[in-house]
């Protein structure tokens, strides 16, 4: 057995603190393999969900994403207007 806390509420208490989405994936992986019960389950992955929705809506969009959207902003004349 590992040292992983077996009470649903610890689990719960560090995907809600997690920073970002890196941590609650990996929260995750560590909670997988334990013993849960079908509803334990589906609360963590009610929880998770909103904790994941709440961390993307509150990052701002990366840089890497900003500039493949100018890119297809701005990627001159369509096909039509080439010829």
């Amino acid at each position: 057995m590992t040292n992983q806390p077996l009470n649903l509420d610890d689990w719960l208490v560090r995907i809600r603190q997690a920073k970002d989405a890196s941590t609650v994936y990996k929260i995750l992986d560590e909670f997988r393999p334990l013993d849960w019960t079908d509803k334990e389950r589906a609360e963590m992955f009610r929880i998770y969900i909103k904790v994941l929705d709440t961390l993307s809506k509150a990052a701002p969009p990366s840089g890497k994403g900003q500039k493949a959207a100018a890119a297809q902003e701005n990627d001159g004349p369509v096909w039509y207007e080439k010829m």
